[in-house]
């Protein structure tokens, strides 16, 4: 029983262990996917730059004008584009927290180990029957 007990913990820490891997994966899948982002928005703010330098060179007010607005579009969208990724990082890390919530209350189950919830339960019915065991000894 007490070897059962052990391997049902060893099962328990290599779930959790694997659960947080994949946790720490989808963070930095974020995160790369943010650091994408800037590098491109770097790399495009060099080329307006760039543009910027050459309009002051000789071009026309025009062509300048052009590149500015073509840069607050840029920013713009990148800026749109972080948010979206800031909102798929939450959703997904949402989405993992439960699944781990949920395989940890299932491997909880399966070891016999109460949840705080049936921990909670039993505690309002001890004291449902201490209240009417003292209206009992009352009467």
């Amino acid at each position: 029983m007490n070897q059962t007990l052990q391997d049902t913990t060893q099962a328990f820490r290599q779930t959790a262990d694997t659960l947080v891997d994949a946790a720490r994966e989808v963070y930095y899948a974020g995160v790369g996917l943010v650091a994408m982002i800037e590098e491109e928005i770097v790399d495009g703010f060099d080329a307006l730059v760039r543009e910027g330098r050459k309009a002051d060179q000789g071009r026309t007010k025009a062509l300048a004008a052009k590149v500015v607005a073509e840069a607050k579009d840029e920013v713009r969208e990148a800026k749109q584009d972080i948010e979206q990724v800031g909102d798929q990082i939450e959703a997904v890390s949402s989405e993992v927290e439960e699944r781990i919530a949920e395989m940890v209350g299932t491997v909880l189950h399966r070891m016999n180990i109460p949840t705080r919830d049936d921990v909670d339960s039993l505690k309002r019915s001890v004291e449902r029957l201490n209240k009417k065991a003292v209206e009992l000894r009352a009467a």
